[in-house]
């Protein structure tokens, strides 16, 4: 047999086990599909309805689970994945009978040690500039049940309220995140600031004594007037209202928007109360204006989910549905939506 004539046998050989394979093979057409309407006849679906909300949770506790086996002090590696998982076990989420029997145990154990070996190094325990590491924790904290007055092992404990009080100035270091997030996390754990009697301050530091009121009254001073003239929401810096800081500020100014007692109680003095409800539904309004048409919020100029959560969030807490057709902002007198 010639060489030139075995090849081409291989080669038919080949080809032929090739076409019977495919001939075996019956053709099913897959294509994306509406799963609202059943009626639709197609060869293979994903699901037959579209899935809770509960798998989305489910599926992001999933995911920190997987990432964050040990959690320590610190941002998504730390606080934020242990509140995530604990929002879930809240709302019952099956993903939380996966989370091992000493998950949160450990998490405290790491955290406490982490507490004790930074005592007496700095006049502000966690952090000398940002307070937001005092309010991360408090939110985590309060959630597992935890007291922030009374912090660490036995015979090394402290109080988060004290440092948080001694000084107004302190909480505005790292500029309008600073205030949103000690209020957020103060009302998360029904925490009171300390008053002068309580501190015992110096008469030279005694002016600087931190208040809810003054945390407000700093972030109503850092609402934006654009070049344009539209006056409403917030950011870091800059003259561009952002989805994140807008819907974080709304979120700390909301306990005191819906109760009218709870503003006079902490009292911001540089505001009327209608004048406040004007400068949150002014935020609302600012919002529901920067959306984008597909129904996201860019931040830095980038579409992210991050920023839609920040907005659900603001809305909710201040007891508005992000889906009904139409918002009245009464105190402004203006109608919005956040239906795309």
């Amino acid at each position: 047999m010639s060489k030139t004539k075995g090849i081409w046998q291989r080669f038919i050989a080949v080809f032929m086990t090739l076409l019977l394979v495919l001939s075996t093979l019956s053709p099913m057409q897959v294509q994306a599909s509406d799963a609202t309407t059943a009626e639709d006849n197609v060869g293979a679906r994903f699901w037959n309805d579209k899935p809770t909300i509960g798998f989305y949770i489910n599926s992001a506790n999933q995911y920190l689970l997987e990432t964050v086996p040990s959690p320590q002090f610190g941002t998504t590696a730390g606080e934020w994945s242990v509140l995530d998982l604990l929002r879930g076990m809240h709302l019952g989420y099956d993903y939380i009978n996966h989370i091992p029997s000493n998950y949160f145990d450990g998490y405290i154990s790491r955290f406490e040690q982490t507490v004790s070996e930074k005592l007496g190094k700095s006049p502000y325990l966690l952090d000398r500039n940002k307070s937001t590491e005092y309010s991360r924790l408090m939110l985590t904290l309060s959630s597992l049940g935890y007291d922030v007055t009374a912090v660490g092992q036995e015979g090394a404990k402290y109080d988060f309220i004290e440092d948080l009080s001694e000084s107004f100035k302190y909480s505005t270091r790292q500029g309008i995140n600073g205030p949103i997030w000690e209020i957020i996390a103060l009302n998360t754990g029904g925490y009171q600031l300390y008053d002068n009697e309580r501190m015992q301050l110096p008469t030279d530091k005694e002016a600087d004594i931190n208040t809810v009121g003054k945390m407000i009254d700093h972030i109503l001073k850092l609402e934006i007037t654009q070049t344009n003239g539209t006056v409403g929401g917030w950011a870091l810096s800059g003259k561009l209202p952002d989805p994140d800081i807008t819907g974080m500020a709304l979120q700390s100014l909301a306990p005191y928007y819906l109760n009218e007692d709870r503003f006079n109680e902490v009292n911001p003095s540089s505001v009327t109360y209608e004048e406040f409800k004007v400068r949150v539904e002014r935020g609302i309004k600012v919002l529901a204006e920067i959306q984008e048409d597909d129904a996201g919020y860019k931040s830095w100029g980038t579409p992210n989910s991050e920023s839609i959560a920040q907005v659900i969030v603001a809305l909710t807490s201040l007891n508005i549905d992000p889906l009904a057709p139409s918002i009245t902002l009464p105190t402004i007198n203006e109608t919005v939506s956040f239906v795309k």
